[in-house]
């Protein structure tokens, strides 16, 4: 039970920070985009960040699945 309580708080840091940042830069490329403009390299490179960044979360909640089912009896 320890465990799993050590788990879910490593799970709930390592969240944090990509999430963070996908809210960080979604709110930044809101403020840039502007309908009927072309796509601005600042707007680019902060809509790579968003899709990196969550990668990043997907992978973690992935690898957390994984280590999960391995502990599970089978």
């Amino acid at each position: 039970l320890s465990l799993l309580g050590q788990v879910a708080a490593g799970l709930a840091h390592e969240l944090n920070q990509p999430l963070a940042a996908i809210g960080l830069h979604a709110e930044i490329t809101s403020r840039w985009a502007v309908v009927g403009e072309p796509v601005r390299p600042e707007l680019a490179a902060s809509l790579k960040e968003i899709a990196a960044q969550s990668a990043r979360a997907g992978e973690i909640v992935r690898s957390v699945r994984r280590l999960a089912r391995r502990g599970t009896p089978g």
